[in-house]
C-alpha cells in the first residue's frame, strides 16, 4: 500500500485566524503602543522593524501576547516618511539643498490608516466591534475601522 501524501500550499499556510483593524491617527509608533497599554491595559513592546529592502524603509512592529484570552496583538506601524536631498545646479538657486519628503506605506491599500492592528484569535464579531467602538473614544484617534482582507493585493505582507 502506497502511503498517502498530503499537499500544502501557501494558501493554507496564510489562513491563520486573525482580524486586522485600520487606525487612522497622526500619533508616533511609540506614543500609540502607550495609548493601548493605557486604555486596555496591554503591554505592547516594540518587537522588531519590517526593513523593506527596495527602499530601506522600517516599519516599526510592536507586540503584545495575553495569555490568559490566547490572543496575539501586532501593532504595525504602516508609515514612513523618507527623505531626499537635492541640489539645485546652475541658475540663480545654484548649489541650493533642497529635502524631499515622500511617505512610504508597508500595505499601500491601506495609505490613508497610519497603523494596523493584528489580532490573533479565535472571536466573534461582536468582540472585534466592541473593541473598535472602545478605540474611537481615544482622543489620539480620528477613527478605526476592521479591514476586508480580501482587499489587500499581497496577504504574504501580513506574516510577520
Amino acid at each position: 500500500m502506497k502511503p498517502k501524501s498530503i499537499k500544502f500550499s501557501l494558501d493554507d499556510a496564510l489562513e491563520k485566524d486573525y482580524r486586522l483593524i485600520a487606525i487612522y491617527s497622526n500619533e508616533e509608533d511609540y506614543r500609540m503602543a502607550f495609548l493601548l497599554n493605557y486604555h486596555f491595559n496591554m503591554h505592547f513592546a516594540k518587537a522588531k522593524s519590517i526593513l523593506q529592502s527596495k527602499t530601506s524603509a522600517a516599519f516599526n512592529v510592536f507586540e503584545y501576547e495575553d495569555k490568559n484570552h490566547y490572543r496575539n496583538w501586532i501593532l504595525l506601524h504602516n508609515y514612513y516618511l523618507t527623505q531626499h536631498v537635492q541640489v539645485q545646479s546652475g541658475g540663480l538657486f545654484a548649489n541650493m539643498e533642497t529635502v524631499i519628503e515622500k511617505p512610504l506605506f508597508y500595505i499601500k491599500e491601506l495609505s490613508k490608516a497610519r497603523f494596523l492592528l493584528k489580532i490573533e484569535a479565535d472571536e466573534t464579531p461582536a468582540f472585534f466591534e466592541s473593541f473598535i467602538q472602545k478605540l474611537k473614544t481615544i482622543s489620539q484617534i480620528y477613527t478605526a475601522e476592521l479591514v476586508d482582507l480580501q482587499q489587500i493585493k499581497k496577504p504574504a505582507l501580513l506574516v510577520f
